[in-house]
């Protein structure tokens, strides 16, 4: 079903290249991320204020590699993303739930 990986980096590495297709002409944040969560077997963090915000744009993509579609839409939304292990994470400048927002302030 998942590629099977030997290490936490293969396993990324999988995860990215892992192919999806989606198609829909309006789809909030939140729902796009649980679709491409349970296409790729990886868990998505992202600010809780995008949860319900509409995409500002229609998806039809068939066979795009995960990777690059999540940054497709991260860049879209002014987001920067971090795909690590099988974790997906979404930040702005000035917040982040990498587990590294409280640290340095």
């Amino acid at each position: 079903m998942y590629p099977v990986a030997k290490t936490l980096g293969q396993f990324r590495g999988a995860v990215e290249k892992s192919m999806v297709s989606v198609k829909a002409e309006k789809w909030r944040f939140i729902d796009l991320c649980r679709y491409l969560a349970n296409k790729v077997g990886s868990v998505i963090i992202f600010p809780a204020d995008l949860a319900n915000t509409d995409l500002p744009f229609p998806i039809n993509v068939s066979n795009i590699p995960y990777g690059q579609l999540v940054r497709t839409i991260a860049n879209s939304l002014n987001l920067q993303v971090r795909i690590s292990d099988n974790v997906t994470i979404f930040y702005s400048h000035d917040r982040s739930l990498s587990g590294e927002a409280n640290q340095g302030r």
